[in-house]
């Protein structure tokens, strides 16, 4: 339930009143004059986070990195309004992500600890009052398989029945065997 204060004399001395509010409960808006409410995870990341982290605390190479991840977050959430942002939203996502064969599983991880990085900037800042990200957990390691790169081949480095010859060689109970062992 909204709550409203009547008993003003006029509508101008109510927008005043109401102005002086919204600066003592919201300072970041009066301070920076950006409507939270209404901007978009791409015009904040863009113009808010990443100026913050832009030379000072990340280098060159990481920005870079950092950018390539952006844009493939920006497909998905770029328009959407940060605030409008919810778990739902990022579980389909993420969760997409990490089945899909053609997204390493690596590459899901760095994109959610920046997503996730930005949204503490936020919350810290007190843009947004919750992170999407907070309760979100990975699918189980049992559901989804380590992804590799597709042009990758298991490789023995010694074949089978060479292996078996070595240990024939070799028993169980002298030490070479533990060596051999340890280095399989």
């Amino acid at each position: 339930k909204r709550i409203r204060k009547t008993g003003f004399p006029t509508q101008k001395a109510a927008r005043i009143a109401g102005n002086k509010a919204i600066a003592e409960y919201c300072p970041h808006l009066a301070k920076d004059g950006i409507d939270y409410d209404k901007i978009t995870f791409q015009e904040y990341a863009e113009k808010i986070w990443k100026p913050q982290k832009d030379g000072v605390h990340a280098n060159a190479a990481t920005m870079h990195n950092y950018d390539k991840l952006l844009k493939r977050l920006y497909v998905v959430f770029g328009n959407r309004k940060l605030r409008a942002i919810d778990i739902t939203d990022v579980k389909a996502f993420f969760d997409n992500e990490y089945i899909n064969e053609d997204t390493k599983t690596n590459t899901v991880a760095n994109m959610r600890a920046l997503m996730s990085q930005i949204y503490r900037f936020a919350v810290l800042r007190k843009h947004v009052f919750v992170s999407p990200l907070e309760c979100y957990e990975k699918p189980s390691g049992l559901l989804v398989a380590a992804k590799t790169n597709k042009n990758e081949k298991y490789r023995e480095a010694i074949p089978t029945e060479i292996l078996d010859a070595i240990y024939a060689r070799f028993p169980k109970g002298t030490e070479e065997y533990y060596h051999l062992k340890v280095s399989e």
